[in-house]
């Protein structure tokens, strides 16, 4: 969607040579910027020939369950930035949900408001994402793995989601640092 629109900006800005770079990239972070939403934040964004490329991007929700499909959006953007497969952003987008979804139905009290930030960054062969937030302190690292060999009614219900994180990452990383959770999962784009 935004490379159609960065691609007719840049046919016009050559056509009628009046569009500088930074005039093109300004465009471009803003209709970046309006497609995933208001408090997004777009760093670093250069122009490779005519496709856009953003070594990080960052958006802040509310702890409310309606908010996680602003970060989807802002993972598909991202990662088509940065030509990663489908499969890869399904799998980001998956951890995420399951990330979020714990914190938003886990982390607050029923009626509290909380700020989650959600990071990600390009680096070499790989996508970084951390997830921070105020909410009560949670591990999912030291999460038990699920038990297939009992059978259904003997298994304990929940922690299946975080072991699909865990093997859809290629690392996980948990800190808790002044009174935040800081979540970091790593996703090497040559591990498909």
């Amino acid at each position: 969607m935004f490379c159609f629109q960065l691609n007719s900006a840049y046919n016009q800005a050559t056509f009628f040579q009046d569009l500088t770079k930074g005039r093109l990239v300004r465009a471009a972070v803003k209709r970046i910027s309006v497609g995933i939403g208001q408090h997004a934040r777009l760093d670093r964004v250069a122009i490779v020939g005519r496709a856009i490329q953003l070594d990080r991007a960052e958006k802040r929700i509310t702890n409310r369950l309606e908010r996680i499909s602003d970060i989807a959006e802002m993972v598909e953007v991202f990662c088509e930035a940065h030509r990663c497969r489908k499969q890869t952003v399904a799998e980001i987008n998956i951890a995420l949900d399951e990330i979020l979804s714990n914190i938003i139905n886990y982390g607050y009290d029923d009626e509290g408001i909380g700020e989650i930030a959600i990071r990600l960054y390009f680096k070499s062969d790989s996508i970084f994402v951390e997830v921070e937030d105020a909410a009560k302190p949670f591990d999912p690292t030291q999460a038990r793995p699920p038990q297939f060999a009992e059978s259904l009614h003997a298994r304990k219900v929940g922690g299946l989601g975080i072991h699909f994180v865990k093997t859809l990452m290629d690392e996980v990383v948990y800190t808790r640092h002044q009174g935040k959770n800081m979540l970091k999962l790593k996703k090497k784009l040559d591990s498909l």
